[in-house]
């Protein structure tokens, strides 16, 4: 039988078809998916008056807020205390304050979206206990400060998403132990230094968006090592020294983007070999073969619209 707090119906993991009421439920833990605000403020509630069962019974997997839906706040603290989250997603909720520290505790998670809200301060370094989560999201913040080198410990993330933020220091080479990483998103904040070599250690990106930061040179030969990257994205930035050789081994690399830097040198012909691009673009840089480069990619490189 269903259980009821508020709008919220629950249902016991133990055999739906059998008989339960309220006492029953206290002796077995449920497991609900909570889905939009009003399911969550129930929830809320109900462990705020202190519900005992609803408090020590209740043990929720996932609470995914609706992009309607609207908490305009700082992120409940209670949430901290639900041990069972696997999935926690919060983005677009018009949420203010900072990352609380105590989302590190939450252990079980997998899944974490916070993007798309007015979040600011710090990245807290305690998300690095994280270590079953396999999608990170704080995109769309006013987040400042470094990216922590804890990441790096989260060896089972496939996706990180940082974007459009305000962070700032280098790319921390502890990323470069992410080795199922899939896709990283560091676009639009103001990351400086140059990428450290270890990145070449992320053997299942795929995706790589540093695009838009203050990113300074020389590019590291390792770049070369991400063999299934399909898009690289380092525009606008201030890249200096040349152009790395080995980004020709790259063969399933479809978009490389790396106009508006400071790159100088000869453009390797070798990126001849990439019969897969689609689009390069390596303008307002300082490249002293141009025309040559040229006259050679796009002869050698004919499904590729080639920007020089």
């Amino acid at each position: 039988m269903a259980i009821q707090i508020g709008i919220l119906e629950l249902s016991p993991t133990a055999n739906d078809d059998e008989e339960m009421d309220v006492d029953s439920a206290a002796g077995s833990p449920l497991t609900p998916h909570i889905r939009g605000r009003n399911e969550f403020v129930a929830f809320f509630r109900a462990r705020e008056v202190g519900i005992a069962w609803a408090t020590d019974r209740i043990q929720p997997l996932s609470i995914i807020l609706d992009y309607r839906d609207s908490l305009a706040g700082p992120i409940p603290q209670f949430i901290g205390q639900v041990k069972s989250l696997v999935w926690l997603d919060l983005g677009r909720s018009d949420l203010t304050g900072t990352i609380p520290d105590y989302l590190g505790s939450l252990t079980a998670m997998r899944k974490l979206y916070l993007a798309g809200n007015s979040l600011h301060g710090a990245i807290p370094s305690s998300l690095g206990a994280l270590t079953q989560l396999k999608e990170l999201s704080l995109a769309g913040n006013q987040l400042s400060g470094p990216i922590p080198d804890s990441l790096g410990n989260l060896s089972k993330l496939v996706y990180l998403g940082l974007r459009d933020n305000k962070l700032s220091g280098t790319v921390p080479a502890s990323l470069g132990k992410l080795t199922k990483l899939r896709q990283l998103w560091l676009n639009n904040n103001c990351l400086t230094g140059a990428l450290p070599e270890e990145l070449g250690g992320m053997s299942s990106l795929e995706q790589l968006y540093v695009n838009n930061n203050s990113i300074t040179g020389p590019l590291p030969a390792s770049l070369g090592n991400l063999s299934k990257l399909t898009i690289l994205s380092l525009r606008k930035n201030c890249i200096a020294g040349t152009l790395p050789a080995s980004l020709s081994r790259l063969r399933h690399l479809e978009r490389l983007s790396m106009e508006h830097n400071q790159l100088s040198g000869n453009i390797p012909l070798e990126l001849a070999q990439l019969t897969g691009l689609k689009d390069m673009s390596l303008m307002h840089n300082k490249f002293s073969n141009k025309p040559q480069a040229r006259l050679t990619l796009i002869a050698s490189l004919p499904h590729c619209v080639v920007y020089i």
